[in-house]
């Protein structure tokens, strides 16, 4: 019997500089990214989880939807060719930071 990696997550550490929300961050959360699918790879994982970040006071919801949007494109274009499906991981509405999340 052997043993199977489930997912990998996406993100090594949460830094200013590699997340989705801000279009400005996108560098750096691609290298991230890159880095976890060479991972995946090794673990023979088909499974990467990737995380929205939290919200950004000073950018409205559309621009970060936006943000997230295009960054979840490219993210795919490299998940892709390796066979690797990304989850989006939904952050907790309990956290003491106020996550994305439409108005009710």
């Amino acid at each position: 019997m052997g043993l199977e990696c489930a997912c990998l997550v996406g993100i090594a550490e949460w830094t200013e500089g590699n997340g989705l929300m801000r279009s400005t961050e996108r560098a750096g959360f691609l290298a991230e990214i890159r880095a976890s699918l060479e991972a995946a790879r090794r673990f023979e994982s088909s499974r990467l989880v990737v995380l929205t970040g939290f919200k950004v006071p000073r950018l409205s919801r559309e621009q970060q939807h936006a943000s997230i949007i295009e960054g979840l494109k490219r993210t795919h274009d490299l998940a892709a060719p390796h066979g690797v499906t990304l989850i989006v991981e939904v952050i907790n509405t309990l956290a003491p930071i106020e996550p994305l999340r439409p108005p009710r």
